[in-house]
């Protein structure tokens, strides 16, 4: 967590009880107002497998290695 993030807390952490719900509001404001973040995951090409490759899964690895292959 960087400095800034961890001093953000702080003092959120600080504010009186009364102020959290207007703060609350004006951060989720400023997040509505964002362009969505896509987040790239690094395993999404094992989304299109073929559908029985978990089955065959242990077969597969078994066959990798024993040929000596990488």
């Amino acid at each position: 967590m960087s400095a800034t993030r961890d001093e953000l807390h702080h003092l959120v952490d600080e504010l009186a009880e009364t102020e959290v719900a207007p703060v609350l509001e004006i951060v989720r404001d400023r997040l509505a107002h964002q362009p969505e973040r896509r987040r790239r995951l690094s395993f999404s090409g094992l989304l299109r497998a073929e559908p029985d490759l978990a089955a065959r899964s242990e077969e597969i690895l078994r066959d990798k290695f024993a040929d000596g292959s990488e």
